[in-house]
C-alpha cells in the first residue's frame, strides 16, 4: 500500500539534501530506509527497479545473497505493509554546477528479521489474516472504498476527500504499484 505518511517522512529527510548516511534513529521504529538513488533526472522508477533487480542475487532455498540484496529482502518482506517515496533536487558537491535528484523510499513493516527468509514458500495468500483478501498474490487489507472522483454523486461532504492536485498523490502511487507488479514478476 502506498503511504502518504511515509512520503512526508522521506520528504522531511530530503529537505536538507543529505549527503551522508541516514541516522536510523531519525525514523520511527517501524520505518526503514530501502536506499537512496542519485540521478540527474527524476528517478522513482529507476530506484525501485534497482531495488527489485537485487532479487536476482537472492537464493531463497539457501537464504543467501550472492551480492548485496538487503534492500530487496526488505522490500519483499511479508510483514512490509506500506511504502512511500520522495525526491529532492539538490546540489551535492559545492563546486559542481549540476544539481542531482535524490530519490528515497521508506517502508513500514510490522515485524520480521532481514536475516531470515523474507516470506514463506507456498501458495500465495494462504495465510492471510481475517479482514484481508488476496490481491496480486499478496494479502491486502480490505477497507472502505475512497472516492477520488469529482462527479456530482450525493456523498457526505464531511467524509469525502478534498479534490487533489498534488502530483505526488496522483502519480507516485501508480508508479509504485507498477514497480511492485514488476517486482512480483521478478520474484516468481
Amino acid at each position: 500500500m502506498y503511504s502518504s505518511e511515509l512520503e512526508m517522512i522521506a520528504q522531511n529527510v530530503l529537505a536538507n539534501c543529505p549527503s551522508g548516511r541516514l541516522d536510523r534513529r531519525s525514523l520511527p521504529g517501524d520505518v526503514y530506509d530501502i536506499g537512496r538513488f542519485y540521478n540527474n533526472r527524476e528517478a522513482y522508477v529507476d530506484m525501485l527497479t534497482d531495488v527489485a533487480s537485487q532479487g536476482r542475487y537472492y537464493n531463497y532455498e539457501q537464504n543467501h545473497c550472492a551480492k548485496y540484496c538487503l534492500y530487496y529482502k526488505a522490500m519483499v518482506l511479508a510483514t512490509t505493509n506500506a511504502v512511500g517515496c520522495a525526491q529532492s533536487q539538490c546540489k551535492l558537491r559545492p563546486n559542481s554546477p549540476a544539481e542531482q535528484y535524490i530519490t528515497m523510499c521508506l517502508i513500514k513493516r510490522t515485524d520480521g528479521n532481514l536475516n531470515d527468509r523474507p516470506y514463506k514458500s507456498g501458495v500465495s495468500c494462504s495465510e492471510c489474516s481475517d479482514g484481508f483478501s488476496c490481491r496480486r498474490n499478496q494479502c491486502f487489507r480490505q477497507s472502505p472504498l475512497k472516492m477520488h472522483s469529482h462527479s456530482p454523486v450525493a456523498v457526505d461532504s464531511a467524509q469525502s476527500p478534498k479534490p487533489s492536485t498534488s502530483l505526488s498523490e496522483e502519480v507516485s502511487p501508480v508508479i509504485i504499484l507498477n514497480m511492485f507488479i514488476l517486482l512480483l514478476c521478478l520474484a516468481a
